[in-house]
């Protein structure tokens, strides 16, 4: 709520500024697995660009969440 009144941020970007790179990293899990199993590599970027996370974090939340990104069906 400070960095609302104080900082200028709304109330959506205070939270994601506030969040800890595990809550992070759980939230992407938890949308990866929604898309399916095979994820393109765009809305995957798009995501972590909205929650402030790295490359790093999208792996990892990839790779417990057992979904791999840029995939290719044959």
């Amino acid at each position: 709520m400070l960095a609302v009144k104080f900082a200028g941020l709304s109330l959506e970007e205070a939270a994601v500024a506030a969040q800890a790179k595990r809550d992070k990293v759980h939230r992407l899990m938890r949308e990866l697995q929604r898309a399916g199993y095979c994820v393109d590599p765009a809305p995957a970027d798009r995501l972590a660009r909205w929650l402030e996370a790295d490359r790093r974090a999208v792996e990892l939340a990839a790779a417990k969440a057992h979904v791999e990104i840029g995939c290719k069906f044959t």
